[in-house]
């Protein structure tokens, strides 16, 4: 069979059975060169071939060594080239090249298959043609005005099954349904997120948007709704429509573990996606939805906030307060009994001196005597003031710079990441 019925025939092949894999070969330039390439490649052997020409040395030794149809349609042939392309993707951040080398591949072999001539499937072991059907008669002469009709053919199933390709088989089928199973259906066989366009009403509540499918089982489906809320879709809904289709974002699903860490850096975790579940222990009270708890189970949440009571730095706020009350009422005491001390004392030196004078009566003496007795007695009665506000101070000083103990978080989850898929990385998935 000629070049273009085996790109056409190829590309409609490959297409059709990839899509069962939710591969779609029109959405990578480098998956539809690979199809086109794999799909011409087996005429390696032959000289004058699109893939002889552009691989002469190659296909003139092939040809002088084997003859054409022989080793390069065979399944030895198939098998070898198949195991070096698996390591090539396995190695690589090439993805979904097996798939589609294996399916181009094996789309020449079996048009050659159609035609009069057929082809050595088990070379070099059996030299026997391999033909489909038996009868040479409704088989396809090559160069004949029938290739042209198969051409017409492949172009026509093209033109029409490309929605098929583009969303591929379980979604294009699953799609026909609009329920919760089929839209699972479709999430568990496809390797990316689905996007959902949805109408349903739920005790007496019509929603509908389109947002990404985060989760889904038997019974529910939740869809982050444009970047701002999570929609739960449940069985017993009445839905109106439900369309899914794959998205751009690969599903990477992150699992992640933490140990003794605080709540800035576990709300770091958390916001890395959406929240599948996080299973979450203090050694301290904590904040989640408004609640006070020392352990949390997070399911299916779009930006949790964990905050801290700050009970630690209440009580160390307060023990400084303390403190520093204390020594200005030990200052004020310090001060009033410097203050009572030194009146004293002077009334007692002014009594003094006036005791001095000699001019003074025996009654005024006699007065003033008394009176320096009474101040005596006033200064002994005043204890000695004990003076330890430096020590306070210092207190005060040591209790500022120390460290406050945060509260520690421990727990495990998992979380979905959203980031497109780039040609130059291959992000890790895993259901």
């Amino acid at each position: 069979m000629r070049a273009p019925n085996h790109i056409a025939g190829g590309i409609v092949f490959t297409a059709t059975f990839a899509s069962f894999w939710n591969v779609n070969i029109f959405s990578d330039w480098k998956l539809i060169f690979l199809t086109v390439f794999a799909s011409l490649l087996p005429d390696i052997d032959h000289t004058r071939s699109i893939i002889g020409k552009l691989c002469f040395p190659v296909a003139k030794w092939i040809d002088r060594k084997y003859g054409h149809r022989t080793i390069t349609h065979s399944l030895l042939f198939f098998a070898v080239l198949s195991i070096i392309v698996y390591l090539i993707e396995f190695h690589t951040f090439l993805e979904n090249i097996f798939l589609v080398f294996n399916f181009a591949f094996i789309s020449h072999l079996l048009l050659d298959m159609l035609t009069v001539q057929g082809i050595p499937l088990f070379y070099p072991f059996k030299r026997n043609p391999c033909v489909i059907p038996a009868d040479p008669n409704i088989r396809i002469k090559g160069g004949s005005s029938q290739e042209i009709v198969v051409f017409g053919f492949f172009i026509l199933i093209l033109s029409f099954s490309y929605p098929l390709f583009q969303n591929g088989f379980w979604n294009t089928y699953n799609n026909q349904f609009a329920t919760v199973k089929h839209l699972n259906s479709s999430n568990r066989k496809s390797n990316k997120i689905l996007e959902v366009n949805y109408a349903f009403t739920d005790n007496s509540n019509l929603k509908k948007g389109n947002g990404l499918l985060v989760y889904s089982d038997e019974n529910k489906a939740i869809v982050w709704k444009e970047n701002t809320e999570l929609i739960e879709i449940r069985v017993k809904a009445i839905i109106e429509y439900l369309e899914f289709k794959d998205s751009s974002y690969p599903k990477y699903y992150k699992d992640f573990s933490f140990e003794a860490i605080d709540s800035d850096s576990l709300n770091q975790i958390l916001n890395e996606g959406i929240v599948i579940f996080a299973s979450i222990n203090s050694d301290e009270n904590f904040i989640f939805e408004g609640k006070e708890k020392k352990e949390a189970t997070i399911n299916y949440y779009l930006n949790p906030k964990i905050s801290v009571l700050s009970k630690k730095d209440y009580n160390h706020e307060k023990m400084i307060e303390l403190k520093e009350s204390e020594i200005l009422y030990r200052r004020q005491l310090k001060k009033l009994y410097l203050s009572q001390k030194n009146e004293l004392l002077l009334q007692k030196e002014t009594v003094s001196n006036r005791l001095k004078e000699p001019e003074i009566s025996d009654y005024t003496k006699e007065r003033l005597y008394l009176s320096f007795k009474e101040i005596e007695g006033e200064l002994a009665k005043i204890k000695p003031f004990d003076d330890d506000i430096s020590k306070l101070e210092s207190e005060l000083n040591i209790f500022k710079k120390t460290e406050i103990e945060p509260a520690k978080f421990y727990g495990k989850g998992r979380i979905l990441k959203l980031a497109k898929e780039s040609g130059s990385s291959k992000l890790e998935a895993s259901l």
